[in-house]
């Protein structure tokens, strides 16, 4: 304990990052310890995560229904672009549950994130729907 802490005076600097020296790392368990303990809500949390990639598409595959039904050869073309990839949200989602629940029964360690597909996909999403703007504009005048 340094002297600060004894005197009961504020700390100084070193003594604020003598605190923070060690991060707090995940290890791996030992053979005392037991296997991994994979909580319940884990599970269910997989399944909303699933529920919501599900909502994701039927949102869109709608915007795209009601594009093709209620449009005119523009619309279509948007309505097209819009169901393929709500069809690969779709994919993407039954994908992304299965793995992760491959990983939570196996006891992984480990985050159950793919960040880099959810970007590409919020990318791939914006681009269509900026396509399907600049060809009503484009295509009206």
């Amino acid at each position: 304990m340094s002297s600060a802490r004894k005197n009961n005076i504020a700390p100084t600097m070193s003594d604020v990052l003598d605190t923070y020296r060690e991060p707090a790392v995940a290890k791996e368990p030992n053979a005392f310890e037991g296997p991994n303990k994979v909580q319940p809500k884990s599970y269910f949390a997989n399944e909303r995560t699933f529920l919501r990639w599900m909502n994701l598409a039927i949102i869109l595959g709608g915007l795209a229904m009601g594009l093709l039904n209620f449009g005119d050869s523009v619309s279509t073309v948007s309505a097209i672009f819009l169901s393929l990839i709500s069809v690969g949200i779709m994919l993407y989602g039954l994908y992304l549950f299965r793995w992760r629940a491959g990983k939570i029964s196996r006891k992984d360690i480990g985050t159950y994130d793919d960040d880099n597909a959810l970007r590409a996909l919020t990318i791939i999403v914006f681009v269509a729907l900026g396509l399907t703007f600049a060809f009503r504009i484009t295509f009206s005048l």
